[in-house]
């Protein structure tokens, strides 16, 4: 659920570039092609990047998430794939990292099988939710140049880290603020 919850923070119209198995479900595949997202298949990731680029270049608004996968259940990031320094590189656009912390006993988790292979999934359907947007950083040089475009993904993924002790260290605050609120003055 968080392209959704990121995509619906946004003024604009956004392209979330989403896993390609996802758009082979029937009723949610259509949606997300006439919403138009980008499909991610395994094996054929430039042209996303390039459907990506092209959108950026129109002044559009990319939404990618750099692990490429959904994060562990238990919490934690995963190394970031370099589609967002291939984006960022090849286009010029700024990337603006976002944090995301939800309850983590509130995560709704179901593994489904399609065509004949097993899925997870994760849905975050109530609760208090909280994202934190960062500073744009700009990145400049070659895409061609594997080292440079390998580190530009570890910037932004550590900076997206660092978002998410943000939005986590907020969420805490207001759970501290809401219980202390509950308690009677005489305790």
């Amino acid at each position: 659920s968080d392209p959704f919850l990121v995509a619906g923070m946004l003024k604009d119209q956004s392209h979330i570039l989403i896993t390609g198995q996802i758009f082979q479900l029937p009723v949610i595949g259509l949606c997300l092609h006439k919403l138009g997202h980008i499909p991610v298949h395994a094996g054929n990731g430039r042209e996303a990047i390039d459907r990506g680029v092209e959108l950026l270049r129109k002044g559009k608004t990319v939404v990618i998430f750099p692990e490429g996968a959904l994060s562990a259940p238990d919490g934690g990031v995963k190394e970031a794939h370099t589609g967002v320094a291939r984006l960022a590189l090849s286009s010029g656009a700024p990337v603006i990292p976002v944090g995301i912390h939800p309850k983590r006993n509130l995560i709704r988790k179901s593994f489904y099988n399609w065509r004949g292979k097993r899925y997870y999934s994760a849905w975050y359907l109530r609760g208090p939710y909280f994202m934190t947007v960062g500073e744009p950083l700009f990145f400049f040089g070659n895409v061609e140049d594997r080292p440079l475009v390998r580190s530009i993904a570890k910037t932004v993924m550590s900076s997206i880290v660092e978002m998410i002790h943000l939005s986590e260290r907020r969420m805490n605050r207001r759970s501290e603020e809401h219980t202390s609120e509950l308690q009677s003055p005489n305790t």
